[in-house]
């Protein structure tokens, strides 16, 4: 009969074991969950470049602007192509969350299907479908053990990926939406001046947090390109510029942004998958 030491010394083994056993599992489960997730982030981040997009040129078309309508056509079928695709996706959502992409879905469709006349309506109606998107994009990202991950790296790349970049984005977006009224009516009221002042030094403020992480040429531009724009309203110069020219600016610094958060998002499943293998070899 083995004596009390040897069962205590197996008995230590056997919860040693389990505790191990447990840890993987754990984070085995963080792997699959944020791995999953990453196709639903990546969906709703095509949707929220796109109604930015359908702004920038919804607010030209009600400016007078000839705006393509096979251009707007298009960006509304890709719009409603990835909602159909986040509704189908069987990934687990929060149901909170996912009340909440419904809600902009349904936001969305009323767009379509009323679209307003008033390009100060317009702007505002497409603006709250992006922002409910943004706060989806924050809590599916933790609710996908991205922005929570155990791991810091992949944790910090995801708030970049889901929070810094789409939040200055859309600041840029609303710039430009709101700087293509006053281009093409050669007028800029006084809370429009204010609206715009607000946001441009938000973007200037948040500036700095991706100094480092965008390349030096395309972080110089952006910071000329804003300056620029803030020196102009204030100097009451904003309806002098061509607002297809300023419409391509603002839209290239959009695109680069938009590019990184798209290499960023598969960097980050590298580094999800990475950091698993790292766990299995432990």
């Amino acid at each position: 009969m083995p004596s009390l030491p040897i069962i205590f010394i197996l008995l230590i083994l056997a919860l040693s074991a389990l505790a191990l056993l447990r840890s993987y599992q754990v984070r085995r489960s963080e792997h699959d969950k944020s791995i999953q997730g990453l196709h639903t982030l990546t969906l709703l981040i095509d949707i929220i470049k796109f109604t930015q997009q359908h702004r920038g040129l919804q607010a030209g078309l009600l400016n007078g602007q000839k705006i393509p309508l096979n251009a707007l056509l298009s960006l509304e079928k890709k719009i409603n192509t990835h909602y159909a695709a986040l509704s189908n996706n069987k990934t687990k959502i929060d149901k909170t969350i996912l009340r909440f992409t419904h809600k902009a879905q349904s936001q969305w469709q009323n767009i379509l299907k009323h679209p307003n006349q008033d390009i100060n309506k317009s702007f505002y109606q497409h603006s709250s479908v992006i922002q409910r998107l943004l706060d989806c994009l924050w809590d599916l990202a933790d609710e996908f053990s991205l922005t929570s991950h155990s791991n810091q790296n992949i944790q910090n790349l995801a708030n970049d990926l889901v929070r810094t970049f789409p939040k200055l984005s859309e600041s840029i977006g609303q710039v430009r939406a709101i700087t293509l009224q006053i281009t093409n009516s050669k007028y800029c009221s006084a809370d429009k001046k204010l609206l715009l002042l607000f946001t441009l030094g938000k973007i200037q403020r948040e500036l700095p947090l991706i100094q480092q992480k965008l390349h030096s040429d395309s972080y110089k531009k952006l910071s000329l390109f804003i300056e620029e724009i803030k020196i102009s309203v204030e100097d009451q110069a904003l309806g002098n510029r061509n607002p297809e020219a300023f419409f391509a600016d603002a839209s290239t610094h959009m695109d680069v942004i938009f590019h990184y958060i798209q290499t960023g998002l598969v960097e980050l499943k590298e580094q999800i998958s990475s950091a698993s293998r790292h766990t299995q070899k432990r």
